[in-house]
């Protein structure tokens, strides 16, 4: 029996798998890779619809002196990737003044669809009993999906936490409400509370 578990822990470890139970963050909070470089249109900023701005990452990362920026990938089409904005708004109002920055991109990828970003970001996008028309922070767009591609996600929606040297150091897939304390923490940990 000891040489089937001696076997099973060799295997294991030449995988790299832990059998040490995670109760440290801080393998999880290294940055895992860079964030890259990219440049998209802004459709939506501030709450109105915008023509001819830009967001050139990482480039804007050092143009507003971002400590992290909280970048969420979603599409129209998308209930759960709607669910979220608002709270992502929430975490731009409370931690903006700290150096928080929150962008938003949608992976719709039909020239047809830019009127129907702009609408569900400033006319249907609410919290429950909320106003419409709240989400401040900028919104892109990455029709052709180049951004998309470069990240290499299957599924959205999908949140990524940026720190302030353009590294991933927070990536999580879908969207529960156990999200939002766990990437408070994170965002919290990134701007040194």
């Amino acid at each position: 029996m000891s040489r089937k578990l001696g076997a099973i822990l060799v295997i294991l470890l030449l995988a790299g798998v832990s059998i040490i139970p995670n109760g440290c963050r801080s393998e999880k909070s290294q940055p895992i890779k860079e964030a890259g470089s990219w440049e998209l249109p802004i459709v939506v900023n501030n709450g109105k619809a915008v023509e001819n701005e830009i967001i050139k990452m990482p480039d804007y990362i050092k143009q507003i002196g971002a400590k992290a920026v909280l970048l969420e990938f979603n599409a129209t089409w998308g209930a759960p990737c709607l669910t979220e904005i608002p709270y992502y708004q929430d975490f731009y109002d409370k931690y903006k003044e700290q150096g928080l920055v929150v962008i938003s991109i949608f992976i719709d990828n039909s020239e047809n669809l830019r009127a129907q970003i702009v609408n569900v970001i400033t006319k249907e996008l609410k919290h429950e009993g909320g106003e419409p028309g709240k989400i401040t922070f900028p919104v892109c767009w990455d029709l052709t999906q180049k951004v998309k591609e470069m990240y290499g996600f299957t599924s959205i929606p999908v949140t990524y936490l940026i720190n302030q040297d353009n590294k991933i150091f927070y990536e999580h897939s879908g969207f529960t409400e156990e999200l939002i304390e766990e990437l408070e923490k994170e965002i919290q940990h990134l701007l040194n509370y």
